[in-house]
């Protein structure tokens, strides 16, 4: 078995009432086995990496979880399971968040 799996995702970022896809690879390192990493791409940058505890994961898709810089919560949308995540954290200019709806896999 590899050391790591990882897997691309469909991704957007909520941004002024539009959606924005953003490359998305979740990764599932053994040398991790409470966490997945997700790398989030945007525009050619550098990718963004978050690390999120597996359980936190499970139990946001089926109601909302988290507080403080991620929370997660499961949405309906199209007649698809999606996936909310917020995420606050530093920026350039202060603390912000980010809104990213992911495809939601059970």
């Amino acid at each position: 078995m590899p050391s790591a799996l990882s897997d691309t995702i469909s991704t957007h970022l909520a941004v002024a009432g539009s959606l924005l896809p953003v490359q998305t690879r979740a990764v599932y390192d053994i040398s991790d086995p409470y966490a997945v990493r997700f790398d989030f791409t945007l525009d050619g940058c550098p990718p963004i990496r978050w690390h999120f505890e597996r359980d936190m994961l499970a139990e946001g898709v089926r109601r909302p979880v988290g507080e403080g810089d991620v929370s997660l919560r499961p949405r309906w949308t199209g007649g698809r399971e999606t996936l909310v995540m917020e995420l606050w954290g530093d920026t350039r200019v202060g603390y912000e968040s980010a809104v990213l709806i992911t495809d939601s896999a059970q």
